[in-house]
């Protein structure tokens, strides 16, 4: 049985705008065009148990049908047929109406005909798109900052100081006040479960490595329940419920989330302090505590090989050494200075980054817990139109096959030797190319088949070989990019594609890379 395009044998008649086939075929059979036992070969679903009474078929013009197979008053299938006249696409059809694409209905599915076989399916994949997000009315001020100090004991990092600082009070916790290190971590994670820091950010410089690996135990331990968010083996966010029980005896169920301020602000807390103009975090002989081990030392103030050279100059330290004139230097008193100075300091660059946030873009930088979180959330909110652009959200497979596409990463040079060379470097490239040039948009088509076929997909990439002067060039560029596109048989695709076009990159129409391959 063929699967052809309408012929003028249905003996159509008009009957109010739609037309109906007088002549009745067999219930398996509907026209010349389908054989209803193939039908879910197709994607139709399997039709075998269904009596088709009649059929209705609706001429749009010479060249374009439309088609219902009803059962009663239901309709089963129902599709458009569409003649292929001008042949653009390579296909060598002749006009024997055996070349014609069909359309079905609710199927978000193309398939094209050549003599009376399926040589190509084209699925427009219906993804979900990008939402706009609201700005936001008010600013949250309210967060917490938090730091710990460590030293080396038995070759292991452990917290001896911990500081916490809410924007108004301080609160240090120094170890010599505790039995050991985890009573001294748990007092300072308890003094944050209250009401007063409910739904508040705790905010640790570089709590996604080493500070959250050592107070997660802790954490998880005290709280009710605890949420976590982790990207390649950081921590993004920890959300820690606990209850607060009032003077009636009401619990109330309440939490804080526990970030890293490293991840919305990429720097060391003593350059950001430079940047934004705040009090600077100090100095202190880190290395005095590793090698003594005294936590609580007090006498001559440690010498200068006990600082951070790249960081402290020996004129900051001599400035520093004055306060200790005419009074011994206490290891205790200087930790809990420093560690409260680092949260202050950590505290007031948030406060000015947040402020600058909010007034520039009406977005609280508390809601987003990453640089890349809040560089979208500011997208959404001030520059995306969902009405006029719909970007959709690409996942699973489909995002895998993508990513494939995308090309770069480091250049290793294992023999540096040149002569007259010129060496060039570009800034900012990828914010460059999505600011100058289209980049894709819409739903992806997936399609399998006969890459030929894919009149869309050569539209604007082709030409003809003997007008290409560097055949080897557009060569390789096609064999990366079919390897890219894990199609299978490559030879067999660059030999039906050298017989017609060749593959040409152009940036002017980028839509291409939505196109997913399968032979």
């Amino acid at each position: 049985m063929q699967y052809t395009f309408f012929e003028d044998f249905f003996k159509l008649r008009v009957n109010e705008g739609v037309s109906e086939v007088s002549e009745k075929k067999s219930n398996y059979e509907f026209g010349n065009l389908v054989l209803i036992d193939k039908l879910s070969k197709y994607g139709f679903g399997n039709l075998e148990l269904f009596n088709l009474p009649y059929y209705l078929v609706e001429i749009l013009d010479d060249t374009m049908y439309n088609a219902e197979i009803r059962l009663g008053n239901h309709v089963v299938l129902s599709f458009r047929d569409r003649l292929i006249v001008n042949d653009k696409t390579k296909m060598g059809c002749s006009p024997d109406l055996t070349c014609f694409t069909r359309m079905i209905n609710g199927k978000n599915t193309k398939y094209t005909f050549k003599d009376n076989e399926r040589q190509l399916v084209e699925v427009e994949r219906k993804l979900k798109a990008i939402p706009g997000k609201r700005l936001d009315s008010h600013f949250h001020g309210k967060y917490v900052a938090m730091d710990l100090e460590t030293r080396v004991v038995n070759g292991k990092m452990m917290p001896y100081c911990i500081s916490i600082f809410n924007g108004e009070s301080t609160f240090a916790f120094y170890l010599s006040d505790f039995d050991n290190e985890a009573e001294l971590i748990k007092t300072s994670i308890t003094r944050l479960f209250r009401a007063e820091f409910d739904k508040q950010n705790v905010y640790i410089h570089n709590f996604s490595y080493f500070d959250g690996i050592l107070m997660l135990t802790y954490i998880t331990d005290l709280a009710a329940n605890v949420d976590i968010i982790m990207r390649e083996n950081s921590i993004i966010n920890v959300k820690a419920y606990f209850y607060t029980t009032d003077n009636a005896g009401v619990q109330t169920k309440r939490h804080i989330n526990f970030r890293d301020s490293y991840n919305l602000l990429p720097s060391s807390l003593r350059k950001l302090a430079k940047s934004f103009g705040v009090s600077d975090k100090g100095i202190f002989p880190y290395a005095f505590i590793n090698e003594n081990n005294d936590i609580n030392y007090i006498g001559p103030i440690p010498d200068y090989k006990y600082f951070d050279k790249a960081t402290v100059t020996i004129e900051e330290y001599n400035e520093y050494k004055t306060n200790f004139k005419d009074k011994l230097y206490n290891i205790k008193e200087e930790t809990i200075k420093y560690c409260n100075q680092d949260v202050v300091t950590l505290h007031e660059v948030i406060h000015i980054f947040s402020k600058y946030i909010f007034d520039k873009f009406n977005i609280n930088i508390h809601n987003t817990p990453t640089i890349s979180s809040l560089a979208f959330a500011i997208f959404r909110s001030n520059f995306l139109d969902g009405k006029l652009v719909k970007i959709p959200i690409i996942l699973g497979e489909m995002y895998k096959e993508l990513k494939l596409s995308y090309y770069g990463g480091a250049v290793d040079v294992y023999k540096p030797y040149g002569e007259n060379l010129y060496e060039y470097d570009v800034n900012s490239l990828y914010p460059y190319v999505m600011k100058e040039f289209e980049m894709p948009v819409g739903q992806p088509i997936y399609f399998e088949g006969n890459l030929n076929l894919v009149t869309e997909f050569y539209s604007d990439y082709y030409s003809e070989i003997e007008n290409r002067k560097n055949i080897e060039e557009e060569n390789l560029y096609l064999d990366r990019y079919l390897e890219k596109s894990k199609i299978q048989d490559i030879k067999k695709v660059k030999n039906s594609i050298n017989e017609s076009v060749k593959l040409k990159p152009n940036l002017k129409n980028p839509f291409v890379f939505f196109y997913f391959i399968k032979i």
